[in-house]
């Protein structure tokens, strides 16, 4: 069952600096942030496209994107959002994201997440605003400071 207004939905996930300059992304795709933003199907195929165009894809088939796979990214980062919120919103003090699922469960997951409409978008309201406040990331700040060797890759694969 999709959601009232599906049509308008867009999807984002994060592509780092090293792959948009790799593979050369309009950088109007993106967000301050480094999230990409595929407003339609269309966006995503052309951001599948413009991975392929970089590949070996004779060589190695395999490797071909293709935009529904990009598209599921964006549907699976938005699926996220919902659900850590529903966990920041309903898990106990200092409780584990594993034994909140398994206290609460994959029904009550669904039936707040992909079920209640209202729900999800009074949620989606929450959540935007507790960004307002706060949008630390504690992993690119490693990854932009003093540990940034480690997050360098082991080999590039082109």
């Amino acid at each position: 069952m999709q959601p009232a207004n599906w049509q308008q939905a867009t999807m984002e996930f994060h592509v780092s600096r090293r792959s948009r300059d790799h593979y050369q992304f309009d950088e109007s795709l993106f967000a301050l942030s480094g999230n990409v933003i595929f407003a339609n199907f269309y966006a995503a195929r052309v951001f599948a496209q413009k991975i392929n165009h970089k590949r070996d894809l004779v060589s190695f088939p395999e490797r071909a994107v293709r935009a529904g796979q990009i598209n599921a990214l964006g549907l699976i980062d938005e699926m996220l959002h919902h659900v850590m919120q529903l966990y920041r919103e309903s898990a106990l003090y200092m409780e584990r994201t594993a034994p909140w699922i398994e206290r609460a469960g994959l029904a009550y997951v669904k039936q707040h997440v992909v079920e209640d409409a209202s729900e999800r978008a009074r949620r989606y309201t929450r959540f935007l605003e507790s960004q307002r406040y706060s949008q630390d990331d504690p992993w690119k700040e490693r990854a932009e400071g003093k540990d940034a060797h480690e997050y360098e890759p082991l080999a590039t694969i082109a």
